[in-house]
């Protein structure tokens, strides 16, 4: 149903003398979210009024889609699992000694460090003639917390020295912790800052001769979850009947077992059916592999608050380390702590508040299996 754009900005009090900027859109959408950090369940009962404004006539909240503006600075935890600029394309002021493919700008993000490979040539080198030599790397505009660059392999580690970082935030070059040491061959120096931006330069002053990097990694800072707080509609499972994704499938009967994981069927009294009846095979398995998941895709961006699993009936259960991740963007999150051994037919919940638009449970771990009777997500009530 067609509604009117509504945009509110409120002024909410919260703890101390600080107060919160928060801009509200239609469909209920959580557009910016400034300030300092605020009590959740006071944002809520604040927001709750307001929010009502941009409901469709049946009273629910349209697609519950928040989002926040990114976070940044110097306190702001790294997130060390996603390299931003693993495979961007730099640009560099020069490149030289290209000898069969080799020391090319390809190899500054390539993911290689190329660490106890003392005689690999493949790294990035400017030219002799090059008096101010760069290389800069563009991305989504994300918080910039630590930027590494490796020194070449095999000698003359003193090219990646005297290297500075900088950031451009939209209006200027903005330097990222100090300028680089000579740190030997086949090492790191790593630049701190709390910088939000869209691009890196790493430069030699003018005059400083050539410069060589192995491999340039930039980690972001971790955002705040991108959904609020409140209950949860523990009515509507999210993955109902939704075919998941699996690793491999190995059923106990002979036949795809991966939709058991979603049928919402769930036996009357599993530990009084005894351990071989038919009902009782009736979940998914994967075949023994490395970090065997299966992955369930929502209708639409949903706010994940709970995510619940259940044993397979037949005695053994299911062993500890399952992970429940929620795809926020491009990047997977995990939802809550990993998950304890069960015994047969007993069941433990994931929570979080996670703005995603799939689920993945996953076991870490080699030619091993992951068996699972049910799966139920929930998000927030209307």
């Amino acid at each position: 149903m067609f509604m009117l754009p509504l945009l509110c900005i409120l002024k909410l009090p919260v703890l101390g003398a600080h107060t919160a900027s928060i801009e509200v859109h239609a469909a209920g959408q959580l557009i910016r979210r400034q300030g300092a950090k605020v009590n959740d369940a006071s944002v809520d009962r604040a927001l709750n009024q307001e929010l009502v404004r941009s409901t469709d006539s049946s009273g629910k909240l349209g697609d519950q889609l928040f989002s926040t503006e990114i976070e940044c600075d110097e306190n702001l935890d790294t997130n060390t699992s996603k390299n931003v600029v693993l495979g961007v394309d730099p640009t560099v002021t020069s490149e030289c000694a290209l000898q069969g493919g080799k020391r090319g700008k390809g190899y500054l993000t390539d993911g290689h460090t190329r660490v106890n490979s003392n005689k690999n040539k493949k790294y990035w080198i400017s030219c002799g003639n090059d008096n101010a030599p760069a290389a800069t790397l563009s991305f989504n505009t994300t918080c910039v917390r630590r930027v590494k660059i490796w020194s070449r392999p095999d000698c003359c580690a003193s090219e990646a020295a005297g290297v500075v970082a900088q950031v451009w935030d939209g209006e200027a070059w903005q330097q990222c912790g100090d300028t680089s040491t000579n740190v030997g061959t086949q090492a790191a120096f790593t630049f701190q800052c709390g910088i939000k931006g869209s691009k890196l330069k790493l430069s030699r002053p003018d005059g400083s001769g050539k410069m060589s990097i192995s491999e340039v990694q930039l980690f972001a800072a971790v955002q705040p979850p991108f959904c609020m707080l409140g209950d949860i509609n523990n009515g509507t499972n999210l993955a109902l009947n939704r075919t998941p994704s699996v690793s491999s499938d190995c059923s106990p009967i002979g036949s795809s077992s991966k939709t058991y994981l979603t049928d919402g069927e769930m036996p009357s009294n599993p530990k009084k059916l005894g351990c071989c009846l038919g009902d009782l095979r009736k979940y998914w398995r994967s075949c023994k592999a490395n970090n065997p998941s299966a992955t369930v895709t929502f209708a639409s961006s949903s706010c994940v608050r709970q995510v619940e699993i259940w044993a397979r009936d037949q005695s053994g259960g299911t062993p500890a380390g399952i992970k429940a991740m929620v795809l926020m963007g491009s990047d997977w999150t995990q939802c809550g702590s990993d998950a304890p051994a069960l015994g047969k037919g007993e069941k433990y919940t994931f929570e979080c508040n996670l703005m995603g638009t799939k689920i993945r449970l996953k076991r870490e771990c080699n030619n091993c299996r992951m068996h699972l009777r049910e799966m139920k997500v929930f998000s927030n009530a209307a």
